[in-house]
């Protein structure tokens, strides 16, 4: 897949920040801000992600969202009641780069952890949805994974990594994680 093309990700940056961003939680620590602002489009990526795929208004897609520094990977988190899963987020907002293995490895050690209600190493975004993350863990039927990137593509390396991992999960009896990735891409973004 190729990556956005940069006309694109100009009007999905100025889509971002005019939508989403004032409905994002606070950023956490501290930044410069010509970086926070960066930031903050960035993160509202992936609220772009769950409003286009779940149909949700913007301003709960961008309260699902928990990137920031400690967030172990996951950058949203999003229970859909009507089809029983559970979805954890990781979007790179990127102008040509692939999705690589160090942010899958970063990505699937969180989504271990939440599976495993470890909370303790997260930052406050995710602590303020640990009830509602508890309680899907507990709902659901499925934990599916969505990959997002305006980039160009997921590497080779990042795509066993994560078949690897999430197999060995089903292997020691994690039933709900699901194997398939869904792959929000450049040409989804576009569409």
């Amino acid at each position: 897949m190729a990556a956005i093309q940069p006309s694109m990700l100009t009007a999905l940056k100025g889509i971002l920040q005019s939508r989403y961003v004032r409905y994002l939680p606070p950023l956490l620590g501290n930044a410069t801000e010509e970086a926070r602002k960066s930031k903050q489009v960035s993160r509202a990526f992936s609220a772009f992600v769950l409003h286009t795929m779940f149909d949700l208004n913007p301003k709960k897609a961008a309260e699902a969202v928990v990137d920031d520094f400690g967030d172990n990977g996951v950058d949203a988190i999003y229970y859909h009641d009507p089809e029983k899963t559970l979805y954890f987020v990781q979007s790179k907002l990127k102008a040509s780069e692939q999705f690589q293995l160090s942010e899958a490895q970063s990505f699937l050690s969180g989504v271990k952890q939440l599976i495993n209600k470890q909370f303790d190493t997260f930052n406050q975004n995710v602590i303020n949805m640990e009830p509602a993350i508890e309680a899907a863990l507990d709902e659901c039927d499925e934990i599916k994974l969505i990959i997002a990137y305006s980039g160009d593509g997921i590497s080779i390396t990042a795509k066993n990594e994560i078949r690897r991992t999430i197999q060995g999960e089903q292997d020691e009896g994690d039933e709900q994680l699901q194997q398939e990735i869904i792959e929000f891409d450049a040409g989804v973004i576009e569409d």
